[in-house]
């Protein structure tokens, strides 16, 4: 077999695995972050490197010699891009566990820069490669236009051995991507032709990393599923309150004798508010916000029976997004309890809904006693109520919870569900690279 052939032949098979790769990475549900953005880069930049090799060999011997310098000059200079992407990514990666390698990074973009303007010097002047009758010939300093390769791979995997706080399974995965080239360039250098080995060497170490970070990723579904479920059965059992069910049925006790049609209102919001705490026991993914409001309306009927001072007002401009089920209710609980009920004048108590491109928001807030943050958290309570909350939140919606209060004034709460995420709750699980 031909050499072009034996190159052909290596190139499809690394752009039918790259493909592979990107076809399941563009299946994720969540590719979101800096380091997923950064992989796609070099992912992108890997396949687009094969194909222009398996082009220079199909159109090797070609007339058209303009055409073939550039197919070789952007070899070469894809070549070094993809070096420097990846220390990009590295650096993301690294970044988790304390490196920081801004002015290492800024060095390989610079000497990316000037590897860049040696290549295209040496291309005009021929001592890199040039093409006769078709014919690609490496020129005397050949081995210069791999000088930023190799400085820059060795350098990376210097700093990758050295990131000691970095898992073995992650530094493994990220020096598969420095090695293999490394080896591949090698016997490319001294196996003159068989120029593809290189860029099967980039296939697998891209395969390599994709394959940890799907390895990683399922521990840290698995993890953060047991932490869900924990805080679902924990948020549960918080909402089986024997005082404010006796309270309930005095109330109701009460009103039997004197407004019975209250009285059955109030038995048709306890029996509500009951079913819905019931049907959350089935209920640990995201539910649309106008149930959990309704939710959340049965029980603020209650209160308002047992403290009929209480105003509650709600500006709802959206509500077309899914919320994790009993993430409204403890706060207005909280709002109720600690901030209202305290206050010797009537209050009040605000539940809204807004968005901005990026978010939705849903801001629970009243006008009660407030507190001082820094005095709460030293208060000696364990605040499991708003702690569940704020867990599930984060793992069911990929959102977060903010509290801000001033004492004497009041407090605000306000959860925050990415859109990125409400697009992509029942589909698949989610990506990040390395």
């Amino acid at each position: 077999m031909a050499i072009s052939q034996i190159n052909i032949t290596l190139d499809i098979f690394n752009i039918l695995v790259l493909s592979a790769i990107l076809i399941s990475f563009f299946s994720e549900r969540d590719r979101e972050g800096k380091k997923s953005h950064l992989y796609l880069l070099v992912l992108l930049n890997a396949a687009l490197l094969t194909l222009f090799d398996m082009l220079s060999w199909i159109f090797e011997g070609t007339e058209n010699t303009v055409f073939y310098y550039v197919v070789n000059i952007t070899i070469y200079v894809l070549s070094d891009s993809i070096i420097t992407l990846y220390t990009h990514f590295m650096k993301a990666c690294l970044s988790d566990y304390g490196r920081k390698l801004n002015i290492f990074r800024l060095a390989v973009d610079i000497l990316f820069f000037i590897s860049l303007a040696c290549t295209i010097l040496g291309t005009v002047y021929g001592f890199i490669f040039r093409i006769e009758d078709g014919i690609y010939v490496r020129g005397s300093y050949y081995w210069l236009a791999h000088a930023f390769a190799i400085i820059v791979i060795l350098a990376n995997s210097i700093v990758i051995l050295t990131s000691s706080k970095a898992p073995a399974r992650t530094r493994f995965s990220l020096l598969s991507y420095t090695l293999l080239p490394l080896i591949s360039l090698f016997f490319q250098m001294v196996l003159y032709g068989v120029s593809a080995i290189t860029y099967t060497g980039l296939t697998l170490g891209m395969l390599i990393i994709f394959l940890n970070v799907h390895i990683r990723l399922g521990k840290e579904l698995t993890q953060k599923e047991k932490a869900a479920e924990q805080a679902h059965i924990s948020l549960l059992l918080s909402q089986i309150q024997p005082h404010f069910i006796f309270n309930v049925l005095n109330i109701i006790s009460a009103l039997c004798l004197k407004d019975a049609d209250t009285a059955r209102e109030t038995v048709e919001d306890f029996a509500a508010y009951l079913r819905g705490n019931l049907d959350s026991l089935n209920e640990n993914v995201p539910v649309t916000f106008e149930r959990e409001l309704k939710h959340v309306k049965h029980y603020i009927g209650l209160e308002q029976k047992r403290f009929p001072d209480l105003n509650v007002e709600y500006n709802i401009t959206i509500s077309d997004f899914k919320i994790p089920t009993l993430a409204l209710q403890p706060l207005c609980e909280n709002a109720i309890k600690h901030g209202l009920r305290p206050k010797e004048s009537p209050g009040n108590l605000y539940i809204s809904t807004y968005e901005d491109h990026e978010n939705y928001y849903v801001k629970v807030e009243d006008d009660g006693v407030g507190f001082n943050p820094e005095e709460k958290k030293n208060d000696g309570r364990s605040h499991v109520g708003v702690s569940n909350v704020r867990l599930r939140v984060e793992n069911l919606s990929g959102g977060k919870l903010q509290i801000n209060s001033i004492k004497g004034e009041g407090t605000s709460a306000v959860i925050i569900l990415p859109r990125s995420k409400q697009r992509k709750l029942t589909a698949g699980t989610a990506t990040s690279a390395c």
